[in-house]
Order: structure tokens, then sequence, then C-alpha cells
């Protein structure tokens, strides 16, 4: 390879020093992991009505094993998990985990789910 380096190490070092450098976005409030990928616009719909109940959402693209998903949220550290299959969605229920204190709570219906969801993320 041809090429040039500016020494980005060093300007790295120097914008940290000057505190130039922006703290990492923090992740959202809550993901909503993909239990049926037939639910998928659901799943946006929901997230929207989320959002506009001021909490911050991220739906999961694919569909993966749970496992993967919730080793994702814990990389992005997400506190909160969103579980909603098509039993739950025939129920009008959902279940959401708190992935820091490991603790799921079931059969939420969506106003309960907003209020339980912001409860767990003052404390």
């Amino acid at each position: 390879g041809v090429g040039s380096s500016i020494g980005l190490d060093r300007l790295i070092s120097a914008l940290e020093e000057l505190n130039l450098l922006k703290e990492e976005a923090a992740g959202p409030d809550l993901i909503i992991l993909m239990v049926d990928e037939p639910l998928l616009s659901r799943y946006h719909c929901l997230a929207a009505s989320l959002r506009e109940a001021g909490l911050s959402v991220e739906v999961y693209p694919a569909r993966k094993k749970l496992a993967h998903q919730f080793n994702y949220a814990a990389k992005r550290a997400i506190p909160l998990a969103l579980i909603m299959g098509e039993t739950e969605l025939g129920q009008g229920k959902m279940s959401l985990k708190d992935l820091r204190a490991r603790k799921t709570y079931e059969q939420l219906t969506l106003d309960t789910l907003i209020e339980t969801a912001r409860e767990l993320l003052r404390s």
C-alpha cells in the first residue's frame, strides 16, 4: 500500500487533551426484539407509539435467536427490551424485560408498558 498518515493517534490524543472529542451518544431506552418477522410493521408502529410517549426506541432489524438480540442490547447498554410475538399480539399484551435487573414484566398493555418503562428508567 501507498499512502501517508498525519499521525492519527497523535491527533486523537491532542483532541482528547483539549476536550474536543464528543462523548459517545447514549443508546435507546428500549429495544423491540424481533420475535416474528411478519410482525415487523407492527413493531415499527409500536415503536412510533412509544416514541410519542417520550421513550427512545430501536427495533431489532433481523430475525435472529433471542440470545443474539439480548447480547446486542447488552453491548449497546440498552436497559429495556420489549417482547411481543403472535400470541401476545392476539391478546393485546406484551412483555417488558429489565435487562439490568433481569426481571420480566408480563401481560402489559401499551399504557402499562409505558408507565412501567418510565418507572424503571427513573430507578
